[in-house]
């Protein structure tokens, strides 16, 4: 079975369609659940006529489909983990040093790697050719703001078309205008915000991107797949020791809130 073709072992369920389910009868909401059962399982796939039940299952196949590249791509990092025990280069020092674990430095690992280069690749776009390590900085900063995986709604159309018909600076600016009249002022404003982000991925794009991927896979162990335990982690990912410390670490800080660090650069 390839990687691909793998089936997680779980995914998550968002609780808005709580609502949802409750506005279906048991026969829609039962043909939803079997429906979704055999798509995660990759089977024959049941045909749904009800237009409020095939609605809602569009919906959460997305989250579906989300959930399982993550995991895919964990899996793929983790492979890349480190190198084997007694390898001089091992002890070397990276020539581009990781941010810390957190969860602002997590997502926009996240934004780089498994959002915008993935659906670049999806979408066989040479995003490196149109794009400076800046401007994706800026796209990924507003994807983080909106907390957004795609753009297609927004622009009634991809990154690619619109790059490709317009320009890569009209697109980071009608971004960037998008996520300031949709961003809701607490206690920094857009600007600080979109600055301090865009900064944090200035700082990412440093690295390459096996390595934001790489960093990326630990965060995502440490801050939300904490379910999988240290001898887990020790059987299924190929991290060096120092980097399982830096996970377990990094969860104690967040289970611990005196610990626990601001998401700062």
């Amino acid at each position: 079975m390839s990687e691909e073709s793998k089936i997680p072992p779980y995914f998550y369920f968002n609780t808005k369609y709580c609502d949802w389910f409750q506005m279906l009868n048991n026969e829609q909401a039962g043909a939803v659940i079997k429906y979704i059962c055999s798509y995660v399982k990759q089977a024959e796939l049941p045909t749904i006529e009800d237009q409020a039940a095939a609605m809602l299952i569009e919906f959460i196949k997305t989250d579906i489909d989300h959930s399982f590249r993550k995991y895919h791509a964990q899996c793929e990092n983790g492979k890349k983990g480190g190198a084997p025990k007694g390898n001089k280069n091992a002890a070397k020092k990276k020539a581009t040093e990781e941010p810390p674990i957190n969860e602002l430095f997590g997502d926009i690992a996240y934004r780089i790697a498994d959002v915008i280069f993935w659906n670049a690749q999806k979408e066989d776009f040479a995003i490196s050719e149109y794009l400076s390590k800046s401007q994706i900085a800026s796209i990924a900063a507003c994807y983080h703001i909106l907390d957004v995986d795609d753009i297609s709604d927004i622009f009634d159309g991809t990154m690619k078309e619109f790059i490709i018909n317009k320009s890569a600076r009209q697109f980071c600016n009608e971004l960037k205008q998008y996520a300031a009249a949709e961003f809701e002022e607490g206690d920094e404003t857009f600007t600080e915000t979109f600055a301090r982000t865009k900064q944090a991925a200035d700082k990412l794009l440093k690295m390459s991107l096996d390595e934001i991927k790489h960093f990326y896979s630990k965060c995502d162990l440490a801050l939300e797949t904490t379910d999988i335990s240290e001898a887990q982690i020790k059987e299924y990912y190929d991290f060096t020791e120092e980097e399982i410390k830096q996970i377990l670490s990094a969860r104690r800080q967040q289970n611990n809130p005196k610990t626990t660090q601001n998401n700062q650069i």
